[in-house]
């Protein structure tokens, strides 16, 4: 099979002719290259999955799952507009499994309220000859934004079996485990999988729970403030490696941002695996509690891992359970 990566240069996706939504008469290289992606009846999936190992064999209902959520845009924002994405309820992929009891969920916070991110309306516009994405509350209000910086389009053809290489998110152990898929399935022409990667334009405060459920959002202490834990020298996070205290310089108080609370901020940025990842880790006064979260920061690059209506097809038609 071929898994070709394509880079979009930086120069196509910025404002490099063209301009639509503010006074432009015609699609820039980066808003036609957004609008072949995601403009109806194309559609981006985000994927969540639990699938078995090649020793544990095929799923089994109840258990296992393999579910994703679509994305689009209906019109065109260049003669229409702003225009609000079309976010699809979450469906499971093959029909031989169900949902999960509970999908991962994203919480940010904004003006001292936590607001699960699937749940917020997403505005598309076009500014300049860019592509920018709003995520808004019911009264409009936006809660966070990016540009459309860039992303990686890989190919697919040939055996769907064999696809190799894939991009983090998409589910890898059904291409690791050979009993779950046919072998003599091909990928359909125009199949792609997708690292789309946007720009921030705000700080982006996400508030973390520390329960198994990420649908319910627990404090990580109760009935406490973060300088009562600091003085306490027990302000600290699992998964990290910091004491944060104020004289040891590893955090500080954040001054006009706009959680709505009182909110301190690490001055290092979290280190995942063997580099740091450009998020800082965040604490936050509450109702009275403790919760813990992270910032991405204006200016940060985000990335988010898809597939396209070609390659969801592809894999149906693949699976073998």
């Amino acid at each position: 099979m071929r898994f070709t990566s394509l880079v979009l240069s930086a120069c196509m996706l910025t404002a490099c002719g063209g301009g639509g939504g503010d006074g432009g008469t015609q699609l820039s290289a980066s808003q036609a290259a957004y609008e072949s992606l995601v403009l109806s009846p194309g559609a981006v999936y985000q994927a969540q999955s639990s699938l078995p190992d090649s020793q544990q064999g095929k799923p089994i209902r109840g258990t296992h799952y393999f579910s994703d959520q679509s994305a689009s845009l209906l019109k065109s924002p260049l003669t229409n507009g702003p225009q609000r994405l079309s976010v699809g309820a979450w469906s499971t992929v093959s029909p031989s499994l169900d949902l999960p009891a509970s999908i991962y969920q994203q919480w940010i916070l904004f003006k001292g309220t936590p607001y699960q991110l699937s749940q917020q309306g997403r505005e598309i516009k076009y500014l300049g000859g860019r592509v920018v994405e709003s995520i808004l509350t019911s009264g409009g209000d936006v809660i966070s934004s990016q540009t459309l910086h860039g992303w990686l389009a890989n190919p697919l053809s040939g055996a769907v079996a064999s696809a190799a290489d894939l991009p983090a998110g998409i589910p890898l152990k059904l291409f690791s485990n050979t009993t779950l898929l046919k072998p003599s399935v091909a990928w359909l022409q125009g199949a792609a999988f997708l690292t789309v990667i946007w720009n921030l334009n705000t700080d982006k405060y996400l508030i973390s729970t520390v329960g198994s459920d990420t649908n319910v959002l627990l404090p990580l202490f109760e009935g406490s403030t973060i300088q009562q834990k600091i003085d306490a020298n027990t302000l600290s996070f699992a998964g990290d490696t910091t004491k944060y205290d104020l004289n040891n310089g590893s955090i500080k108080l954040a001054i006009g941002v706009n959680t709505g609370v009182t909110t301190y901020v690490a001055n290092s940025p979290l280190f995942l695996g063997d580099a740091t990842s450009g998020t800082y880790r965040t604490f936050y006064e509450l109702g009275g509690n403790v919760y813990v979260g992270s910032v991405q920061k204006s200016g940060a690059l985000i990335s988010t891992e898809n597939y396209n209506t070609n390659a969801r097809e592809s894999i149906q038609a693949a699976l073998n359970f």
